[in-house]
C-alpha cells in the first residue's frame, strides 16, 4: 500500500509537455509506494483558495505545483507548508528568493524550519548554452540563424536566451534575428511567417539554421517555412536545420528520423520532484538550496552533430 500521497497540481491537459511529465513520473511513484494524485487547473491563475479547498479534502502529504504566473500561488504555498505539507515547485517566479516578497523560497525555509519547500527546474542558463553548442556543431563557420523566442518576460525564456547569447558573445560569424513565439504553435507561425514575409526581400537573404526556445512552437515554425519556401519560391528553406528544447518522445523520434536537427533534452519535472520528497521522506535531510537546478542535454550528442555539420559544409561546396 501507498505511504505517502502527492498531489500535482499542473496547468492543462493540452499541454503535452505536462502530460508527459506526468507520465514519466507514474512508475516512479509506483515503484516507490507513492499515491500520485493530479489537479488541473486548466490554465486558471487561481491557485489559491479554490485549488486548496479540493486538495484538503483528500489526504495530502505534499504538494508538487506547476505555477501558473510569475507571482506563484502565494497563498496555496504558504497554506500547505502552516499546514506541514512539503511543497516542490516546477518552475522559477519572480519572488523565489526575494525575502520581502509574499512569499519566497528563503522567508519559507524560515518561517517554517521543519517543511521541505524548494523548486526543482532544468538549469535554464545552461540549457541556453548547450542550445549554442548544438548551433556550433551544426553551423561551425557561422552564418544567419532565426532565434524563435518563447516568452521573453518569464524566467526560463529570458535565461534560455541569456545562456545562449553569452555563449555567442565576440562571435560575429553568426548574424541572429529574434521573432516570440510565446511559447505557442499558432503565435510562433504567424510571426515566423511575418519576419520571412519582409527577409526574404532583402538582399543576398539566406537562412542558416532555425532556433526554437520549445518543442511546442516546432509544428508552427515549420508551417510558417513551408509556406514562405513555397510563396516566394524558395525551396532551400525546406532544408533549414531547426534545433530545439524539450526532449519529449515524438520530437527524439522525430530526430532519430532526420525529421529535427537537435534538442535539449530535460529531465523530467515531476519525477524529479518525487524523488526530492521521497530522500527528505527517507533520511529527514532537506536540499542545502532551495533551488535544485536539473541536468539537461543534447539530443543527439554533439559529436553526432559535429560530424552532421561538417558532412552537411561538405554537401554544399560540392
Amino acid at each position: 500500500m501507498p505511504t505517502n500521497r502527492i498531489v500535482a497540481v499542473l496547468l492543462t491537459h493540452k499541454d503535452e509537455t505536462q502530460l508527459s511529465w506526468l507520465e514519466d513520473a507514474r512508475p516512479l511513484a509506483a515503484r516507490m509506494s507513492i499515491d500520485l494524485v493530479d489537479q488541473w487547473t486548466e490554465n486558471s491563475t487561481v491557485q489559491s483558495q479554490q485549488i486548496g479547498e479540493r486538495v484538503w479534502k483528500q489526504r495530502c502529504d505534499a504538494l508538487i505545483i506547476l505555477a501558473a504566473t510569475m507571482m506563484g500561488p502565494t497563498v496555496l504555498l504558504r497554506e500547505a507548508v502552516s499546514r506541514g505539507k512539503s511543497v516542490v515547485l516546477l518552475n522559477r517566479t519572480s519572488t523565489d528568493m526575494d525575502e520581502n516578497a509574499a512569499w519566497s523560497w528563503p522567508r519559507l525555509r524560515r518561517d517554517f524550519p521543519g517543511t521541505l519547500a524548494a523548486s526543482t527546474v532544468p538549469d535554464a542558463v545552461e540549457t541556453g548554452r548547450v542550445q549554442a553548442r548544438q548551433l556550433k556543431a551544426v553551423l561551425p563557420n557561422g552564418g544567419h540563424v532565426l532565434h524563435v523566442l518563447g516568452d521573453p518576460a518569464s524566467f526560463d525564456g529570458k535565461e534560455r536566451l541569456r545562456g545562449m547569447e553569452e555563449s555567442l558573445a565576440g562571435d560575429d560569424t553568426y548574424k541572429v534575428s529574434k521573432v516570440t513565439g510565446g511559447f505557442q504553435e499558432t503565435l510562433a507561425e504567424e510571426t515566423c511567417m511575418h519576419w520571412l514575409r519582409f527577409a526574404v526581400l532583402t538582399p543576398d537573404f539566406s537562412l542558416d539554421v532555425v532556433v526554437s526556445q520549445s518543442e511546442i512552437m516546432i509544428p508552427g515554425i515549420r508551417r510558417a517555412v513551408e509556406n514562405a519556401a513555397r510563396r516566394f519560391n524558395r525551396p532551400d528553406l525546406r532544408n533549414v536545420p531547426m534545433l530545439a528544447i524539450d526532449g519529449l518522445p515524438r520530437y527524439k523520434k522525430e530526430i532519430d528520423k532526420g525529421l529535427l536537427t537537435a534538442t535539449v533534452e530535460m529531465p523530467s519535472r515531476v519525477s524529479s520532484a518525487i524523488e526530492t520528497l521521497a530522500r527528505y521522506w527517507q533520511t529527514g535531510t532537506k536540499p542545502t538550496q532551495p533551488i535544485i537546478h536539473l541536468p539537461v542535454a543534447s539530443y543527439p550528442s554533439l559529436d553526432i552533430l559535429r560530424s552532421r555539420g561538417v558532412s552537411r559544409a561538405k554537401a554544399r561546396r560540392s
